[in-house]
C-alpha cells in the first residue's frame, strides 16, 4: 500500500526528531516526562511542520497507549464520545491517548466537554494548535495541561532531515529531489501578521534589504492584497509629510502591480518598497490624528466657534452676524481667528517634523503668523 514519504521518514524515537532541543534535549522537561512513562495532558503550540504530531506518536508508543487522532476542524463531540466508549475494553487496555489537532477550532462548549474525560486520567489529551493557546483555549483546559511551544525548525536542524530524505529517495528510486522549498505561510494566522509587521517595520527602519526580503515572501505565496495595503499604509504613516508625494507615487505602483498581476507585479512593488525604505521619514501626521482622535473619543468636542458655523443653518428671521474672516482677503492669505472650540482653545495636535519639507513649512508660517 502506498505510504507518503513524510510518513515513511517520520521519526520513531526522540533522538530522530530534529529541532526542539529546548524541550526534547537531554534532561529537558518534555523528554523527562516521556521517558518516565507518566505523561500529563499536554498542549503543543507552534507552526505546522515542527514535530507536534510526530512527538504525539512517540508518546503513544512509549506509554503503550492506544492513540486516537482527531482534527477539531471536522470532529464533533460525538466523535469524542465514540472514542471514550473504547475505554476498559480490549481496544484500549492501557488507556487512551487522544491527539486533538487544531483545538482552537473547538468552541467553548466543545472544549468544556473534554474536561469530564481527561480529569480521571484514563484519557490523556495532547492538543495541538498553531495559534496562541492562551487566547484560544478554554482556561479550564489550560489549567489541567502543560503547554510546550514548538519553535520553527532552523536550517541547520532541517538539513539532517533533508539529508535523510535524499538518502532514502536515492536508495529507493534514484529520482532527483526538487530544490524549491515550501515556505510556511498561514493566511490570516500569526505568520501572516508577523510578516506584515516585519515588512512595515523594516520600511520604517529604513532598511531596504530587509523590506525587500519580506516583500519577496508575500510575492512567493501570491498574497498581493496584504502587502499592497501595508505598503500604502506605510507611505502615509511613516513617510507622511516628510515627502507627501510618496503617497501618489506608491499608489501608482500598487495600481500597476494589481493590473499586471504576478509575476510582473513584483517590479512596481519592489520599486515602491525600496523607495519607501530609503525615503525621509515623518510620523507627525500619524501623531496629530492620534491625539485628535483621543480627545474626540473622550468627549472633548465643544461647540463650533460661531465664526465657523454655517450661516444658512440659522432659523429664518433669527440670522446672526457670523464674524468669519475670509483668509484670502488678507495679506499672505491668513488672518488670526479662533478655529477650535472653546474647550480646546490653544490645543496643539500637530508638531512639525524635523525633515526638510516640514521645516520649510514651519519657517513659512512662523514668518507670516509671527
Amino acid at each position: 500500500m502506498y505510504q507518503p514519504l513524510a510518513d515513511e521518514l517520520r521519526p520513531k524515537t526522540l533522538d530522530e526528531v530534529v529541532g526542539q532541543e529546548e524541550i526534547l534535549g537531554e534532561g529537558k522537561m518534555l523528554r523527562r516526562m516521556i521517558e518516565s512513562g507518566k505523561v500529563p495532558n499536554l498542549i503543543f503550540y507552534g507552526p505546522s511542520g515542527t514535530g507536534k504530531t510526530t512527538v504525539a506518536n512517540i508518546i503513544a508508543n512509549a506509554t503503550q497507549r492506544t492513540l486516537y487522532k482527531l482534527n477539531a476542524t471536522t470532529a464533533s463531540t460525538a466523535d469524542i464520545k465514540e472514542i471514550v466508549s473504547q475505554l476498559d475494553t480490549l481496544m484500549a487496555p492501557n488507556g487512551i491517548l487522544l491527539y486533538l489537532d487544531e483545538i482552537q477550532s473547538f468552541n467553548k462548549r466543545q472544549q468544556q466537554s473534554l474536561l469530564q474525560y481527561i480529569e480521571n486520567g484514563k484519557i490523556t489529551l495532547i492538543a495541538s494548535t498553531t495559534e496562541n493557546p492562551y487566547f484560544y483555549i478554554f482556561n479550564a483546559i489550560l489549567s489541567r495541561s502543560t503547554v510546550f511551544e514548538f519553535k520553527p525548525i532552523t536550517p541547520e536542524a532541517a538539513m539532517k532531515a533533508v539529508c535523510r530524505a535524499v538518502d532514502y529517495m536515492t536508495a529507493k528510486t534514484g529520482l532527483r529531489v526538487t530544490q524549491r522549498s515550501a515556505m510556511r505561510y498561514d493566511r490570516g494566522g500569526d505568520n501572516q501578521y508577523d510578516c506584515l509587521s516585519a515588512l512595515m517595520k523594516s520600511i520604517r527602519g529604513s532598511d531596504p534589504d530587509a523590506a525587500i526580503h519580506y516583500l519577496a515572501r508575500f510575492l512567493e505565496v501570491g498574497d498581493l492584497p496584504s502587502c499592497c495595503r501595508r505598503i500604502l499604509c506605510s507611505a502615509c504613516e511613516d513617510i507622511g509629510l516628510a515627502y507627501p508625494m510618496a503617497i501618489p507615487i506608491v499608489k501608482a505602483c500598487v495600481d500597476a502591480a494589481l493590473q499586471l498581476g504576478m509575476p510582473e507585479a513584483r517590479l512596481p512593488l519592489a520599486d515602491a518598497v525600496i523607495f519607501l525604505a530609503t525615503a525621509p521619514k515623518s510620523n507627525s501626521g500619524y501623531l496629530a490624528i492620534a491625539r485628535a482622535m483621543q480627545d474626540v473619543q473622550a468627549g472633548k468636542i465643544g461647540v463650533f466657534p460661531r465664526e465657523l458655523q454655517n450661516v444658512h443653518a440659522d432659523s429664518a428671521g433669527q440670522e446672526r452676524e457670523q464674524g468669519y474672516l475670509y483668509p484670502h482677503d488678507y495679506p499672505n492669505h491668513w488672518v488670526k481667528q479662533q478655529y477650535l472650540p472653546d474647550i480646546l482653545k490653544g490645543t496643539q495636535y500637530y508638531e512639525y517634523g524635523d525633515n526638510k519639507i516640514e521645516q520649510a513649512a514651519k519657517h513659512y508660517w512662523d514668518e507670516i503668523k509671527k
